[in-house]
């Protein structure tokens, strides 16, 4: 075995284990709800497997866990991996919207502040309070 797949195997194989598990957790309980498992289903978990892998494995990390309890989180997050996923977008978007937010009030403010100084000075030169030059 190359050093490589050894290394990654030692560091994700019992969250990949763990994600499989719970994976086909959640597959039973959707064939337990009466829905079938498309393949558009699969596809959508194999596209999320690297995210969810990641995560587990950043959650693993922050915990300091020992494997048993690796695999255990990583199964508990295949199993609500599209619940999870949603809410990391929601917070992702909320926070995107807000830093927008945020910078474009500041865009507007400074060009409505821009708006109103040149309309004061064309008043302040039409009234001839104020040289055209500016002097």
């Amino acid at each position: 075995m190359s050093p490589f797949l050894e290394a990654a195997t030692a560091k994700y194989g019992t969250i990949i284990a763990g994600w499989a598990i719970g994976t086909a957790a959640k597959y039973g309980l959707t064939l337990g709800e009466g829905r079938k498992i498309t393949p558009r289903m699969i596809l959508i978990d194999l596209l999320l497997m690297g995210f969810v892998v990641l995560l587990a494995r950043w959650i693993i990390e922050r915990l300091g866990l020992n494997a048993g309890d690796a695999a255990t989180i990583a199964a508990l997050i295949g199993l609500s991996s599209e619940r999870i996923i949603r809410l990391v977008r929601q917070w992702f978007l909320k926070r995107a919207d807000d830093y927008l937010e945020q910078h474009v009030k500041g865009e507007i403010r400074q060009a409505a502040q821009m708006e109103l100084s040149a309309e004061r000075t064309l008043r302040d030169i039409a009234q001839g309070k104020r040289p055209i030059g500016g002097e």
